[in-house]
């Protein structure tokens, strides 16, 4: 693979490519890809989506994502997003974490995956995001116990979070029912979902059911042309007159 590597090189040619087998990997160049997304607002993000690592593949796609998360964000009173905390569940690589920190106090972001933390903590340093951290979940119940609290201090900073925002964005099979009752005790829940017409539609009826209101949703079309389709959501506690 390096002799291969330095030809290419040599011949100007600039492609990278991967190849994996059992227990095997071999790599011509590159093992990354670098993008940077324009934002509404804008701002410009940069990214690193290292092979292996789970990363949205449509761009275009994700800008609409990261428009509607801030959109909605900067559509939460001032106060209580200065004063309170964004909890932000299943990160990923801090997607959507480096474009939602600008919006909060501070956002802590929950992760099971070591590798993808890692992924997170580089994104968030080449974005210059110093109000952000993400933590390793060792399990689902540690991110219960997280949203039970509603504050957390976080031992490697010792920083404190009390958190009035809860940002979900769940596998295919959407949030438990435990999970869902514990996002319930929040003012304002942000909810990206891969699958808006089976899970979406169950915990919307609950969250509503529970005392919530629907203030947006948008459909993004991820993979044009087939059944996939993402759906983005901003509830919000009814405030009921005294």
């Amino acid at each position: 693979s390096e002799r291969v590597a330095q030809s290419w090189k040599n011949e100007g040619i600039r492609i990278s490519l991967i190849g994996q087998a059992r227990n095997q990997r071999v790599v011509v160049g590159r093992d990354y890809v670098d993008e940077h997304y324009n934002l509404r607002d804008g701002r410009t993000l940069y990214y690193r989506h290292t092979f292996g690592h789970f990363s949205n593949p449509n761009a275009y796609a994700c800008v609409h994502t990261l428009d509607f998360l801030s959109s909605a964000a900067s559509e939460i009173p001032y106060e209580q997003r200065m004063n309170y905390d964004l909890l932000e569940l299943y990160c990923g690589n801090g997607n959507h974490t480096v474009a939602m920190a600008q919006y909060f106090r501070a956002v802590m972001a929950v992760e099971i995956n070591p590798t993808l933390c890692a992924a997170a903590v580089d994104n968030l340093h080449s974005n210059d995001v110093a109000n952000a951290v993400v933590q390793i979940s060792p399990s689902g119940d540690f991110c219960n116990r997280v949203l039970r609290r509603r504050k957390w201090l976080h031992k490697p900073t010792g920083l404190e979070f009390e958190f009035g925002t809860v940002l979900v964005d769940p596998p295919r099979a959407g949030l438990d029912a435990l999970t869902r009752s514990l996002v319930s005790k929040y003012q304002d829940i942000l909810y990206i979902s891969c699958n808006p017409f089976v899970s979406l539609r169950r915990d919307l009826n609950e969250l509503i059911s529970s005392g919530f209101v629907l203030l947006r949703m948008a459909f993004i079309d991820h993979f044009p042309y087939t059944p996939h389709t993402e759906c983005a959501v901003h509830l919000t506690r009814r405030v009921v007159a005294e």
